[in-house]
C-alpha cells in the first residue's frame, strides 16, 4: 500500500454510477503498478454508488480509496475536488463508467518518470460495453500538447496544478478549455504512442449523448472553444497560437460535421453559415493555417483527418454545403 504522497492519484467524479463502479474498480485491482490511490468524489448520487465504494474499501483493504461525498454541485465542481484532495504526485482524472488496460499505470507511470513531464497522455480506445472496439483515437505523426486535449489516459503533474492555481470552471467544452489553461505552463507534455485506456461510449452519458443533439449545442460549442482559445492565446507563442488555432479549426469542422447530419440541404447551409461567422470573426485567417494543409510536411506536418481537409478545401471554393451534405452523411455518426 502507498504512503499518503502516491506517485498517481486516481481521481473519479461519479454522480449515479453504482452500475458501472464495480468494473472500473476490477481493472484498477488488476494494475502491475501500485503505488497509487484512488479519490472517488461522488456528487450526491440517488443511488447507490456510496455503498458500492464503500463494500469496495472493505474488500481491498491493500488499496488507499479515499471516498468524499458531497451535495449535488455539478461536474466541474467535483472534478476540482479531486484536484483540491488528490495527494499524489501526478493526477489521473477517471471516468466512473470507463476502465483501464491491466498496465495502464504502469506505462503512464514509467513516461512520467523518464521524461518528468507535466503532462503524460497515452493513445484511447472508443469502446462498447462489452469492450468491442469502436474507434482508436491514435495521435497524429508529429502531435503537439494542443492537437490531443482529452482527459482520458493522461497523467497531469500536481505541482504544476497547484503553482498556477489551475481549476475547472463552467467553460464547456471542460476538458479543451482545463487542458488549454494547462499548456500555457507546461513545459513538456509526454505522448505515449499506444492504448492504454478505454473510454466507454455509451447512450446515457452526458458528456457524450447530450453534446451535439441540437443545432444551438453546436453552434454553442464552436463559440466556446473560440472564446477560450481568445483567453489563452496573449500568454504564447506564436507557434502555439498557430497549433492551437488548427485545434479550434479541427473542432469546428467536427462540430458542424456533427449538427448537419440528418438534416436538409438547406438546414445544413444555414448552420454553416452561421458556425462559419463565429470563424470569421475569431479567427479571420483560419483558412490559412499550414496545419490543415495535406502536403505539410516536416516538423510542422497535422494528419488531420481526410474530411477536415475535404471541408477546408471545399470553403476555399465556395462549395461546403454541397460537400456538407455528402461527408455528414458518412461521418455525422462518429463521435468525437
Amino acid at each position: 500500500m502507498p504512503g499518503e504522497h502516491p506517485f498517481i492519484t486516481i481521481g473519479i467524479a461519479s454522480y449515479n454510477y453504482a452500475s458501472t463502479l464495480e468494473k472500473a474498480f476490477a481493472h484498477i485491482r488488476k494494475q502491475k503498478f501500485t503505488d497509487y490511490e484512488v479519490l472517488y468524489c461522488d456528487d450526491g448520487s440517488k443511488d447507490d454508488s456510496v455503498e458500492v465504494i464503500r463494500t469496495l474499501i472493505a474488500n481491498n483493504p491493500d488499496i488507499t480509496i479515499r471516498i468524499m461525498e458531497w451535495e449535488n454541485s455539478g461536474v466541474m465542481a467535483n472534478k476540482q475536488r479531486i484536484l483540491d484532495n488528490a495527494r499524489g504526485e501526478y493526477v489521473m482524472l477517471c471516468d466512473a463508467d470507463d476502465w483501464m488496460d491491466d498496465d495502464c499505470l504502469e506505462v503512464l507511470a514509467e513516461a512520467a518518470k523518464r521524461s518528468q513531464a507535466d503532462r503524460v497522455v497515452s493513445e484511447i480506445k472508443n469502446v462498447d460495453e462489452e469492450g468491442r472496439l469502436l474507434h482508436m483515437q491514435k495521435f497524429s505523426k508529429y502531435p503537439n500538447k494542443w492537437s490531443e486535449e482529452l482527459h482520458h489516459g493522461a497523467l497531469y503533474r500536481r505541482a504544476t496544478l497547484l503553482e498556477h492555481n489551475l481549476r475547472f470552471t463552467n467553460h464547456i467544452p471542460d476538458d479543451f478549455c482545463f487542458i488549454t489553461n494547462f499548456n500555457v505552463y507546461a513545459k513538456k507534455t509526454e505522448f505515449v504512442f499506444r492504448s492504454v485506456y478505454n473510454w466507454y461510449i455509451h447512450i446515457d452519458s452526458t458528456s457524450r449523448a447530450n453534446l451535439l443533439n441540437s443545432e444551438w449545442k453546436g453552434i454553442k460549442m464552436v463559440e466556446n472553444v473560440l472564446k477560450q482559445a481568445q483567453r489563452v492565446k496573449p500568454q504564447i507563442g506564436p507557434l502555439d497560437q498557430l497549433q492551437l488555432q488548427a485545434e479550434c479549426i479541427k473542432k469546428y469542422y467536427y462540430y458542424l460535421i456533427q449538427v448537419a447530419a440528418g438534416r436538409s440541404l438547406k438546414e445544413q447551409k444555414t448552420l454553416y453559415q452561421q458556425m462559419r461567422e463565429l470563424m470569421r470573426r475569431y479567427e479571420p485567417d483560419y483558412l490559412k493555417n499550414k496545419y490543415i494543409r495535406l502536403w505539410t510536411r516536416g516538423p510542422y506536418m497535422r494528419k488531420l483527418h481526410l474530411e477536415i481537409w475535404l471541408l477546408a478545401l471545399s470553403e476555399k471554393l465556395h462549395m461546403t454545403p454541397i460537400l456538407l451534405k455528402c461527408v455528414s452523411a458518412v461521418f455525422g455518426d462518429k463521435l468525437l
